[in-house]
């Protein structure tokens, strides 16, 4: 499922459902909801708290993705409510998992896409997008600037202001939005660097 997501340059957030008695369950209902889809891989324990959780985000609208088992140390009636519903969508491990079945659509599209991994955080007032190159070119012993990058970002909210950040600070970037669809247009990207949305 990692494989999947970095192959396709989309980014991803691990959260841990805990076993419940060792560590109590602390994620809430907003902790998934800013998600428009979670991948369930082999949650084959489930403890009472995080069923009612992933039915709570469910009603939401969140878009749940389930790999391998779900909840087997649960009686049918109980996981059925999750099982059933449309929101759900049950993917095959085997032969391999390709990222059209983990999402409806890629919150990322990169140009060129090769040789690079993209992450958002949210920050206070923003979104900070952190961008790392893995195009080294041996010859030369280094990862050599990249003229043009374009990195199209679909967000839950609108931002309309830019500042980029790289060490040397050799990196330049505008950035357009329609609507939660935001275009970032980098010059200049080095082995790493950072972009700050924020709003207008």
């Amino acid at each position: 499922m990692c494989d999947a997501l970095c192959d396709a340059t989309q980014p991803y957030d691990v959260l841990f459902f805990p076993e419940g008695k060792l560590r109590k369950d602390a994620l809430s209902a907003s902790d998934l909801r800013q998600y428009r889809t979670v991948i369930l891989p082999d949650c084959a324990v489930l403890t009472p708290d995080q069923v009612r959780l992933l039915r709570d985000v469910l009603t939401a609208g969140t878009r749940l993705v389930i790999l391998g088992e779900l909840g087997t140390n649960l009686p049918p009636e109980v996981l059925g409510p999750i099982l059933d519903h449309p929101g759900v969508h049950r993917v095959s491990i085997t032969p391999a998992i390709a990222v059209d079945d983990l999402l409806e659509e890629p919150q990322v599209r990169v140009m060129p896409g090769d040789e690079l991994m993209i992450n958002v955080q949210r920050v206070d007032g923003g979104a900070a997008v952190h961008l790392i190159r893995y195009d080294f070119d041996a010859q030369q012993d280094r990862t050599p600037p990249l003229p043009e990058l374009t990195v199209d970002l679909r967000l839950p909210e609108r931002f309309g202001r830019i500042s980029v950040h790289s060490p040397g600070g050799v990196m330049t970037g505008a950035l357009e939005s329609d609507g939660l669809m935001h275009r970032i247009q980098l010059r200049d990207m080095p082995l790493y660097g950072v972009v700050l949305l924020e709003h207008a």
